[in-house]
């Protein structure tokens, strides 16, 4: 994998990487309060894109950086679709 590329891992990945690591875990996250605390990250405001056809239907997209040690920078994306429910799927897509 080079630094140019995407990595897209499953909520199945990230429980295996993560199990057994909740102390560390909780460390890295006191950590990254205490640089948002000092002024070492940016929250700009979130954007939506609303689908034309339905106002509940939309995806949010959550951008952040935090420095001090971490130096790292990403965005989350949110996908919701509630009228998956009534066709009995999940309310975002797989």
């Amino acid at each position: 994998m080079s630094d140019r590329d995407i990595l897209m891992i499953s909520a199945d990945d990230v429980q295996t990487l993560l199990w057994g690591q909740e102390q560390e875990l909780i460390e890295i996250v006191r950590r990254a309060y205490i640089a948002h605390a000092q002024g070492d990250s940016a929250l700009p405001h979130s954007i939506f894109l609303r689908f034309p056809d339905s106002e509940r239907k939309r995806i949010i997209g959550l951008p952040a950086f935090l420095g001090s040690d971490f130096g790292v920078a990403g965005i989350k994306w949110v996908s919701s679709f509630p009228d998956n429910v009534d066709d009995g799927r999940e309310r975002r897509p797989p």
